[in-house]
């Protein structure tokens, strides 16, 4: 047999081929569609922003929307715990969202992180309170430590202050 026969066969096979890919992965679970479904979003978060980058977006600026609203502590902290996982332009995005919260309505934002567990608002202070993108810090820290001076808030003040004290 011809030493080249048998590599230019295997080569036609590997071309000819269909690509390899799993049927799941181009497709949204349907509960995306429901625009109110946060749990789903935050599951599906990533595929959504990949998959179909339009409705990542309205999705995301629903949720944001009623995350920046306040009527609901649990709605806010839903969607400030999507700091985890984030960067690029989610981060961005997610910086622009807590620096306006802190600068329009500080209470609203502590009584939201203050629900989160210790992993994210560790995250959150080190890398979105602690080194604001669009705002200055000088603007947004003196409104967090104002308000935590009411000592309402103190698993966020213990771990903000400690936070603080070692980046010193």
């Amino acid at each position: 047999m011809n030493r080249f026969l048998l590599p230019a066969v295997l080569f036609i096979i590997f071309i000819s081929a269909p690509p390899f890919t799993f049927a799941s992965d181009d497709k949204l679970p349907a509960c995306i569609q429901n625009t109110s479904d946060f749990k789903c979003f935050y599951e599906n978060r990533y595929r959504t922003y990949q998959i179909d980058n339009k409705l990542f977006w309205k999705r995301w600026r629903y949720h944001e929307a009623r995350a920046q609203e306040c009527s609901s502590t649990k709605a806010t902290a839903q969607f400030i715990s999507l700091v985890i996982g984030s960067d690029g332009e989610l981060a961005e995005a997610m910086s622009e969202f807590i620096e306006n919260l802190v600068l329009s309505n500080v209470a609203c934002f502590l009584k939201a992180a203050e629900t989160l567990d210790d992993d994210v608002m560790n995250h959150l202070i080190r890398y979105y309170v602690m080194t604001p993108l669009y705002h200055d810090p000088s603007e947004t820290l003196p409104l967090i430590e104002k308000e935590l001076r009411k000592n309402k808030y103190s698993r966020f003040s213990k771990l903000y202050f400690k936070i603080k004290e070692t980046k010193n």
